[in-house]
């Protein structure tokens, strides 16, 4: 526990949340970001906590809330930003959400996983096109970017673009790491799938 070696620090009970949180211990991620709020009421590190353990437990809309406050903190934070995007994503709101990309291309060209996350979300809302120009963006930034070629091969397939999305599964393929065990059964699957 990182509160441990800093007691009454807020931004180590924030830390040792956001751990817990991604590790799939939602109590105990829950009872260091209350800590840490108790200590530092406006702590976006906290906020974002919070919203990682309500996402995680569904609770999309109270996630949203949480990351808003995060933003209030912290209005700079591309990472909160960026997962407010995927919750209103999430929560079946691709209008907002793309807005919400959109702005944040302007304040961080150079990031491709905002790119990654418009491409997502282009090809959520039914606009393959859109998704795979964002994914051309993203893998101009980070060539070795498997989940970005997972959703460029898939908007190929749907703009019935056979052979590129094959070449684009296979490269996929090849560099996406064995822990996407999912990832990696969705694209063999497409590769059956995909019309010669």
């Amino acid at each position: 526990k990182l509160c441990g070696a800093f007691p009454g620090r807020a931004d180590a009970h924030a830390a040792n949340a956001l751990v817990l949180a991604r590790l799939g211990r939602p109590v105990a991620a829950e009872e260091e970001a209350d800590a840490a709020l108790a200590i530092d009421g406006d702590l976006a590190a906290a906020h974002r906590a919070r919203a990682e353990v309500l996402r995680g437990n569904g609770d999309l809309e109270a996630a949203t809330g949480e990351l808003d406050l995060a933003i209030a903190a912290n209005p700079a934070s591309v990472e909160d930003r960026l997962a407010h995007a995927t919750v209103m994503a999430a929560r079946r709101l691709p209008n907002e959400a793309t807005r919400e990309l959109a702005s944040l291309v302007e304040t961080a060209p150079r990031r491709p996983e905002v790119r990654f996350a418009l491409a997502f979300v282009a090809l959520d809302r039914g606009d393959p096109a859109a998704a795979v120009r964002a994914a051309d963006d993203a893998l101009a930034l980070r060539e070795h970017y498997p989940e970005a070629r997972l959703v460029r091969a898939e908007a190929l397939v749907r703009l019935a673009r056979a052979e590129e999305a094959r070449q684009e599964l296979r490269r996929f393929l090849d560099e996406a790491p064995a822990t996407m065990v999912a990832e990696r059964s969705r694209a063999v699957q497409f590769l059956t799938e995909v019309p010669r």
